[in-house]
């Protein structure tokens, strides 16, 4: 009888790249809830109820819900240990017709990077970023060297984003916005 692997196991021992796609997979799907398995609709508690324990499981469950051009999920990933991965562009993703220079692509390995590291902050550790690890030359480069080495180590003074809270709760409205409107004086302060 052969045994099944566990989420964490799949995801530490996946061989070669981690698409976000395929961690959405595990952790993450459209059902009654934001993250399937989970009662939580927030990535951090979530991750605790599909049983992701390596920090840097957690932190990538969190920010592959960050805003992306077109919900495409163009993220693919490398994790090379439980405090250490490596992001790079999914080149089977992207959507040359709309975005042929690539940039939307890359804001939205931005905002995955910054969700990531607001999710490292609320798990009390810190996300070093290192930009570009390797170089980068569009196109040859795209999805071949990597966008992000990310590594996490414990953070040395605790504190918490404030817009960690709001992680599980980020979603694009696609409906007509039938809220008040705007006053003069709100207009007018924010001018």
């Amino acid at each position: 009888m052969k045994k099944q692997n566990s989420r964490k196991d799949f995801l530490l021992n996946a061989a070669g790249f981690l698409t976000a796609a395929t961690l959405s997979q595990y952790c993450s799907t459209v059902s009654k809830t934001r993250y399937s398995g989970s009662e939580s609709v927030e990535p951090l508690a979530s991750a605790h109820d599909l049983g992701l324990t390596d920090p840097i499981l957690i932190v990538l469950n969190a920010g592959i819900s960050a805003p992306n051009p077109h919900n495409t999920q163009a993220w693919k990933f490398k994790v090379h240990s439980s405090m250490s991965a490596v992001l790079y562009v999914d080149e089977d993703r992207v959507l040359p017709a709309t975005d042929p220079t690539y940039r939307q692509i890359h804001i939205g390995q931005g905002c995955f990077l910054e969700l990531a590291s607001i999710a490292a902050g609320a798990l009390h550790m810190e996300l070093n970023i290192t930009l570009l690890p390797e170089g980068y030359s569009l196109p040859r480069d795209l999805g071949r060297k990597p966008i992000a080495k990310l590594e996490l180590k414990p953070a040395t003074e605790q504190r918490s984003d404030p817009l960690a809270a709001m992680i599980g709760k980020r979603h694009t409205v696609r409906s007509a916005y039938d809220g008040p409107l705007i006053t003069e004086s709100e207009l007018t302060q924010l001018a």
